[in-house]
């Protein structure tokens, strides 16, 4: 096998051709004048006289073609990557995950077949038409815009090695390949992507992250793991406070926390956009307005020992009631950011991905997950880089989170590396295969995702915080406390309790934000709540009483939201093998004497 050489010619350097693609990205304001100015300047490049490149870029690295990083642009959000072929070496169908690309010819030839995408089957599968081929040689290059990126690319030359150079409008780290059935149909299958020499998936080669941070929290969280450190406070410190301290506010890590370098770090944003852009801290605080709300984060999983009672739930964590808790959170609205970086009329949902380092089925890759556009573009979703009023701890995100109110947890990603404009939900695990509903009869050994479906709305649901479960009462009139919550924006209107198992019901009072503890909830300032103020983001703390007779006995809270929805009786009404939602009457045994 004979090796390629660089082209003998006046070639520009790599500095040289970072300047010029960076006043094409520059000077464009849409995808497909961007592109065209970027294909113009490489076509100019490549034909004229060359692009000079180490000798490393024109060696092939085995079994597959290698892909080298050139240049990643932390102020455009764009990168270079140079990829070598050897003989007869190609790609399958592929897509590029929602990011613009050009790609030129530097030595070799290659040859490139275009498809659209005509049906999707389900599943999966999808077919294909083919729209062109071409074999293109030193000097040709050619732009893929989404939705028209479906191609397969190839060495033409059976004999030697070709090199290409592509540039990104983001970090192209996975995108779907469509492996071709014997029906004649494709299956799409999600694959990371890697650097030469990197590991697939693996957000440590981010510059900003530089170690590890270890959770500092108080110390009488309950810890329902330690490594990764997950736990939260008793029912009782949940309600001594309507805004949760920081030391106090429930965690959920599915890895170390990551340490950032506050300078180094870049919020990449791209996908189905018309600009793509990496954006400093400053950048974010210099372009966008700050907001501010007043939310609680709920954790999927919250009283899931509840559901495992009924039956066990293997492999996940055995939270209490303590992954709940409410702070002020303050940052920069993502519909802004969305604005700037100018959606495209195919988005129809916005992926993030984190800075954490997760590892499952033997691959290492960021939490991630997604919510629809029409979310997205709430006022009260955040990216927020504080957290009641200080700068946002590590632990729980620095330097910038999303905060999705009414939701669950999952979707608040911390550590925010990557926003993703795309037309579908997330191919993360943690959107694809973890949160998400199964059928009950589906055991965890049996799940298949298809059967499932995405978490995204909390249920309305309720805990009583006071008396605790076990716990020695007067005999007579009892004082019930707790609180109460809804997903979605949803006000919760009423809390029952009951004393003789849900036959007879009374009605707790509900308290306004912050009431009688100098605390305003949602810039409310202890006003009674109202539907649409904004103040539904936020749990509710009730208080009533009941009469209690001597003896053994059991208090009982169920919440109504105000769609008119209220809480299912049982555990074993809600129970699936991932612990998920559990929102059944709230029951604490007491004896009274």
């Amino acid at each position: 096998m004979s090796i390629a050489s660089p082209p003998v010619r006046q070639e520009i350097t790599q500095s040289e051709l970072i300047g010029r693609l960076r006043d094409a990205v520059a000077g464009a304001d849409n995808t497909r004048a961007l592109t065209r100015r970027v294909q113009d300047h490489l076509t100019e490049i490549l034909s004229g006289g060359g692009l000079q490149l180490g000798s490393e870029y024109f060696e092939p690295s085995g079994d597959t073609y290698s892909r080298r990083l050139l240049h990643r642009d932390e102020e455009l959000g764009f990168t270079v990557v140079v990829m070598t072929w050897g003989p007869g070496q190609a790609t399958p169908v592929h897509d590029h995950a929602g990011i613009w690309c050009v790609e030129g010819v530097v030595a070799g030839m290659m040859e490139v077949t275009q498809l659209e995408l005509v049906e999707e089957e389900g599943e999966g599968r999808c077919r294909f038409v083919e729209q062109g081929h071409s074999v293109s040689g030193v000097g040709s290059s050619g732009a893929l815009i989404p939705p028209f990126e479906y191609h397969s690319l190839g060495n033409a030359w059976q004999d030697r090695t070709s090199v290409t150079v592509h540039v990104y409008g983001g970090e192209m780290d996975c995108c779907s390949v469509f492996e071709p059935q014997p029906d004649g149909s494709f299956l799409r299958q999600r694959k990371s992507l890697s650097y030469t020499g990197e590991t697939a998936g693996d957000p440590a080669r981010d510059p900003a992250v530089t170690g590890t941070v270890p959770v500092v929290k108080h110390p009488d969280l309950r810890v329902a793991s330690h490594e990764p450190f997950n736990g939260g406070p008793a029912p009782g410190d949940q309600r001594a406070s309507f805004i949760t301290p920081n030391d106090r506010f429930f965690v959920r890590n599915h890895a170390v926390v990551p340490e950032v370098d506050r300078a180094a770090y870049r919020l990449r944003v791209g996908g189905l956009v018309e600009r793509s852009r990496a954006f400093s801290l400053d950048d974010l605080e210099d372009l966008l307005p700050r907001a501010e709300v007043v939310s609680t984060l709920i954790c999927a999983g919250q009283r899931r020992q509840e559901m495992i009672a009924v039956q066990d739930v293997p492999g996940e964590l055995p939270w209490g009631a303590e992954a709940a808790s409410t702070a002020r959170w303050s940052g920069f609205r993502l519909a802004d950011l969305v604005a700037l970086a100018g959606p495209r009329a195919a988005a129809r949902h916005v992926r993030f991905t984190g800075l954490d380092e997760v590892e499952r089925h033997g691959e290492r890759f960021g939490f991630g997950g997604s919510i629809p556009l029409a979310k997205a573009l709430a006022p009260e979703v955040l990216l927020a880089d504080r957290m009641n009023g200080e700068p946002l701890p590590p632990t729980h995100g620095a330097p910038l989170r999303v905060v999705v109110p009414g939701w669950i947890g999952a979707r608040s990603v911390k550590w925010l590396s990557h926003v993703e404009l795309a037309e579908e939900s997330s191919e993360n695990y943690f959107q694809a295969y973890a949160y998400r509903l199964y059928p009950p009869s589906m055991s965890r050994d049996e799940i298949d995702p298809a059967a499932g479906f995405e978490l995204g709305e909390l249920p309305v649901n309720c805990l009583i915080t006071s008396p605790g479960d076990g716990e020695q009462v007067a005999a007579g009139r009892v004082r019930v406390e707790g609180f109460a919550h809804a997903g979605g924006g949803r006000a919760v209107c009423r809390v029952d309790l009951s004393a003789d198992g849900g036959q007879s019901w009374v009605t707790a009072r509900l308290e306004a934000a912050g009431e009688d503890r100098g605390e305003a909830g949602g810039g409310m300032g202890g006003a009674p709540l109202r539907l649409g103020d904004g103040s539904a983001w936020a749990w509710r703390f009730f208080t009533g009483e009941v009469d209690l007779p001597a003896g053994d006995g059991e208090i009982v809270a169920r919440a109504w939201d105000s769609s008119g929805q209220t809480q299912p009786s049982d555990p074993a009404q809600v129970w699936n093998s991932k612990g998920y939602m559990m929102n059944a009457w709230s029951r604490v045994a007491v004896k009274a004497g």
